[in-house]
Parts: structure tokens; sequence; C-alpha cells
């Protein structure tokens, strides 16, 4: 359910998903939907942002993997692509901001800016170390 929800509010957005398209996007009756979401678009949007912030875990695993530095962006570059439909789902945090910003918009606009954050200083630890690696291999074979 939260993933019909979730492509209706990408390519609605928030205040453009009416309650009568909820029910067709998710096929429950209105009755159906307040019962699992009693607190309405909010919890739905609520919810929806919850799973994109443990989708993007999964996404972004592979920087804290094993590996080249390249395979792991190349790793995660691939899964931004399966995630976003090769180009054809539009940005949560895009739709959700269309007319007024509501809570769901800051809440996601704030894991972004976390996830900013932690990776790029962790990304040019791991270029650093690579380009070590890799200049102590050269140094080590022209000293044979």
């Amino acid at each position: 359910m939260l993933e019909r929800l979730t492509a209706l509010f990408r390519h609605r957005g928030f205040e453009g998903a009416s309650l009568v398209d909820i029910a067709a996007a998710t096929g429950l009756q209105k009755s159906s939907l307040y019962h699992r979401f009693p607190g309405g678009k909010q919890q739905m949007s609520a919810e929806v942002v919850a799973e994109v912030q443990r989708a993007f875990g999964a996404i972004l695993a592979p920087l804290d993997g094993e590996g080249s530095l390249r395979a792991r962006v190349t790793a995660v570059g691939a899964n931004l692509s399966a995630f976003y439909e090769r180009g054809h789902a539009p940005c949560l945090l895009e739709a959700l901001s269309f007319g007024a910003p509501g809570p769901e918009t800051a809440a996601l606009t704030q894991y972004v800016l976390r996830l900013a954050e932690q990776y790029p200083p962790r990304l040019v630890l791991d270029l650093h170390e690579d380009e070590l690696s890799t200049a102590g291999g050269y140094i080590y074979s022209q000293g044979r």
C-alpha cells in the first residue's frame, strides 16, 4: 500500500492527491483509509516519507560496504536509477514541496541534509585511501 501511496504522492504531490485519488490508488474505500490512517493525509505522507528513508538506507548501503570507491558509487548509481525508474519516477521531495510546505517536507528535507553531511566526508576519506593505496602500489612496483 505504501508503494502505491508513494507513487501517487510522487506524481501528484501532497496537495494534488485527493482522497478520491488515494482511494483509487490503494483500492480502499475512504472509510478504510481513515481506519488505516486515522491522521488522514498527514499520516499517509509521514509513513511514505519514512518508507522512502528506509529505501534510501538500502540504496546508499554500498557506500558503507567493501570494495573500491568506484564500485561502491557505481552500485549506488544503479540503485538510484532503479528507485527513480530509470528517470521516469519524479523525486518525492520535489513533489511534496508543491504547495505549502508541511511537516512531511521538513522531515524529508532534514533527512536529505543529514545524508549530505554524513556521506561526503567518508567518500573523500575513501577516495584518498584509494589514491594512497594506488600510489603506494606504484611506488612499490617501481622499487622492484
